[in-house]
């Protein structure tokens, strides 16, 4: 992810000095836990460990010292825990694991951590499509299907359609993290075997010695580490020494959902600036183009499109770290997953961000959506028209046949404002003047779209707040 799109919190997360000051607290979890299943480590020992994280915290040279390290041993996990027990003076961490009980169980946090993120920046994007949808409620807009003009439908209606969506897309989201069970510790091939081994030979000479194998069990289901509010269901129980690959699937599906969403809303402020009947509002300092000084683009929503395609991207890259794995694990998955992972939550929280930008920013020009449903008011009323054909008595094909004659011809001969009359005056049409009239009356037109837009918003629980301080200046 280029740092020109970054949002801050999610680089934070997924950066070097999170990732390993959290497998440190895991480490120091794992101690504790250890500790307390009859393994000498003192508390004194695991206070060293944990000053050890805030010392590290404080300094400048951690990355650097880590790297040094793993140029020797050609190992990055293993150089992160000989600095740590360095900076320690003990030896006590990563006793009984292997490398993939640390590696993956962070990286499982990371994406449980980002996903909440998501949602709660996607919840931001949601508050501001609720506003614009209560405010421009009855707002008379002409619906589009295949681009042409269709019916009549509000402002609002609209705007309820793109919040529909992401609605759908945040309910994906919140099922595929209820559903994400965290590895746990599963050791060198996913038995527990060295984990059992080192819990084991500290029951030696007592009376009644636990099982070694339950106790290792034991200490995994106690280390809820995917989620930091204990609310992520229990260890997904017995893998090898990687977790199936398709587990993330479901969370990395929610994710392009979401983008999905934003990128609706954003192509179709773009159709609208093709229109003219909205854009993004331009900054007096703002340059659109470098040779046509009147140029005003939408820029951020371009932006959106372009980036919703890389979150694709990096979807499809961890689909197919899916069902590769060799035997109980290897490391063919790693570097793609070192990659797409933050790619894809550093990228996707970019789209989320940028599509608040657009609605923070959006402005309409109201007299061209106004002349925009003046001048196709006569084809907008044609459903209307052969409802009310239909219930007078006319066969719907018949009452189609009827409609269409009339509508192609005013067309044809640029008079849609004569459609009123002909209709009047065709003796096959068992409608009046008043009653066609009536029929093509825009807030006639309008009121269904208008029930819609009130029937989901009374009372509803979408009014989330907007958070003005979120998301900050983008370039």
């Amino acid at each position: 992810m280029s740092s020109r799109y970054d949002t801050p919190e999610m680089a934070e997360l997924w950066s070097e000095r999170t990732r390993n000051r959290l497998e440190r607290e895991l480490w120091v979890t794992i101690m504790r836990g250890q500790a307390d299943m009859g393994v000498p480590i003192t508390e004194d020992e695991i206070v060293h460990y944990v000053e050890a994280i805030a010392d590290i915290a404080d300094g400048d040279d951690e990355l650097e010292q880590i790297r040094l390290i793993e140029a020797q041993t050609g190992h990055d996990l293993y150089a992160r825990l000989l600095y740590f027990n360095r900076m320690a003076g003990h030896e006590h961490a990563h006793l009984g694991l292997t490398s993939a009980d640390i590696v993956e169980n962070i990286q499982q946090m990371q994406i449980y951590v980002s996903a909440e993120l998501l949602a709660r920046h996607a919840e931001q994007v949601m508050a501001r499509l609720v506003s614009l949808a209560r405010a421009e409620q009855a707002r008379p807009i002409v619906a589009r299907t295949h681009g042409q003009p269709a019916q009549v439908t509000t402002l609002g209606k609209r705007v309820l359609d793109w919040a529909n969506e992401l609605g759908i897309a945040l309910e994906a989201a919140g099922r595929a993290m209820a559903g994400y069970a965290p590895r746990g510790l599963g050791g060198a091939v996913g038995t527990r075997a060295d984990l059992a081994a080192l819990l084991g030979r500290y029951q030696v000479g007592k009376d009644d010695p636990e099982d070694p194998l339950v106790m290792a069990q034991g200490l995994d289901e106690s280390l809820v580490v995917c989620t930091i509010d204990g609310d992520a269901p229990e260890p997904m129980g017995p893998a090898g020494q990687c977790y199936p690959r398709g587990a993330d699937l479901p969370v990395v599906s929610a994710v392009v959902q979401l983008v999905a969403a934003c990128n609706t809303i954003c192509t179709n402020v773009r159709l609208w600036a093709v229109l003219g009947h909205a854009n993004e509002t331009r900054t007096s300092t703002q340059v659109g183009s470098s040779a046509m000084p009147h140029k005003t683009n939408p820029r951020y929503s371009e932006r959106v499109h372009s980036l919703t395609v890389v979150v694709r991207g990096y979807a499809s890259m961890l689909e197919q770290l899916s069902g590769a794995m060799w035997f109980e694990g290897d490391v063919s998955t790693s570097a793609g997953r070192r990659i797409a992972l933050p790619g894809l939550f550093g990228t996707a929280d970019a789209v989320l961000a940028n599509t608040a930008h657009v609605l923070d920013r959006l402005e309409f020009n109201r007299e061209a959506i106004a002349e925009d449903v003046r001048r196709h008011r006569p084809v907008l009323s044609t459903g209307a028209l052969l409802g009310a054909l239909v219930a007078a008595g006319l066969d719907r094909s018949a009452a189609h046949e009827l409609l269409r004659g009339h509508i192609d011809s005013v067309v044809a001969l640029g008079t849609p404002h004569l459609l009123v009359s002909r209709l009047a005056d065709d003796p096959q049409v068992p409608l009046n003047y008043g009653q066609i009239e009536h029929l093509m009356d825009i807030g006639t037109l309008t009121e269904p779209a208008r029930f819609v837009v009130e029937q989901a918003l009374d009372g509803s629980e979408l009014d989330l707040g907007v958070d003005e301080d979120w998301p900050g200046s983008l370039l």
